[in-house]
């Protein structure tokens, strides 16, 4: 068998990343009125996900993070970071990087964070760390999107 390449032909383009040029601002979420998933339960902070009506491109899903604490003093530089278990994710810029103490007279803002996902993600791996009491902390976990 003969092998030959047309050398005027178009190059075939890469496979293109769905979520690459998919931005949603934090301003024009939708959420669902679903409950949302719990992502992280402790002590100091608490993650959710939730589900929201956004439709920016087919095969996209958009999910709102939100950040929140529960200890009487403030948690500093907090960072998530997501990856796809079985699909892509990408993670826009977090509203903040630090959570007020915890009142429950005057609750403090959430950090939240918009969270992009292809339809075939069905389950996120997750890493959040923060410095809390001068200690760095990290949680780790797995969520199961449904």
């Amino acid at each position: 068998t003969e092998v030959t390449h047309d050398l005027f032909a178009a190059p075939t383009p890469p496979p293109r990343d769905e979520l690459e040029d998919v931005e949603v601002p934090l301003t024009l979420i939708r959420p669902c009125p679903v409950p949302p998933l719990l992502v992280l339960d402790s002590p100091i902070t608490r993650v959710q996900l939730y589900s929201t009506e956004n439709k920016p491109v087919p095969g996209v899903i958009v999910w709102l993070a939100t950040i929140t604490n529960s200890a009487p003093t403030s948690v500093t530089e907090v960072t998530m970071e997501m990856s796809g278990v079985d699909g892509r994710v990408k993670l826009a810029a977090p509203s903040s990087r630090q959570l007020s103490p915890f009142s429950p007279i005057c609750p403090a803002s959430p950090i939240q964070q918009v969270v992009l996902t292809t339809e075939a993600t069905t389950s996120l791996s997750f890493n959040i760390t923060y410095i809390f009491n001068g200690v760095q902390e990290s949680k780790t976990g797995q969520v199961t999107l449904s």
